[in-house]
């Protein structure tokens, strides 16, 4: 099972205090409310963006165990490790914990945009494959589903016009080889000027 989600920081959460605030007390559990208080002022809109990522990719891989669509972003609560107030100048491992289940996450900071991935930990601690690439809003849905295609060719020894990304009838994004469904978790997600997936195999 796996997870993603891309904000663009430029495009995402803005206005004075008081809107911030009330975006924090909407989205965020007691605990990140109590991170994003203790934040400097200038970094509070990051925060959020932080907090919407891990919990946009996590839902994503809890709606494909439960096919529940409603997200109820309180319903999970982030944490990260070895630090108190996460730091947007280098990759953050973090968790996202929810309806006593655990996933695992990663996020990529590069410049104006924030890539997380989300997984279930269930064979060690290896991030699933990912990229991230810049876009335009019009090509964001080709460009990732034609890097994905490239990659996943390249990973199971394929021509590149064998895949495709399909979506199920609840979404979810699926790849298939011809009419044969393939052995890959994917998740796609686009904002703004960037796009990203996050791939890994099933047994």
């Amino acid at each position: 099972m796996i997870g993603n989600d891309v904000i663009q920081l430029s495009r995402s959460f803005s206005g004075d205090a008081a809107r911030l605030y009330r975006y924090a007390e909407k989205i965020c559990t007691a605990h990140e409310q109590s991170v994003f208080h203790a934040a400097d002022t200038d970094d509070r809109p990051g925060l959020l963006s932080l907090f919407w990522a891990m919990k946009e990719s996590a839902w994503k891989i809890s709606f494909r165990q439960h096919g529940k669509r409603l997200l109820n972003p309180r319903d999970f609560d982030c944490e990260w490790e070895g630090v108190e107030l996460p730091c947007f100048n280098r990759v953050l491992k973090g968790s996202v914990h929810t309806r006593g289940q655990t996933f695992r996450t990663e996020i990529h900071r590069a410049d104006d945009v924030l890539h997380c991935v989300a997984w279930q930990d269930e064979s060690g601690n290896q991030t699933p494959d990912h990229a991230l690439c810049l876009t335009t809003p019009m090509h964001a849905g080709w460009e990732v589903r034609s890097r994905l295609t490239e990659r996943v060719a390249r990973l199971a020894g394929y021509a590149r016009e064998e895949i495709e990304v399909r979506k199920n009838p609840w979404g979810v994004p699926e790849l298939y080889r011809w009419q044969a469904l393939l052995p890959y978790a994917v998740s796609i997600s686009h904002h703004g000027d960037y796009c990203g997936y996050a791939i890994t195999q099933q047994p």
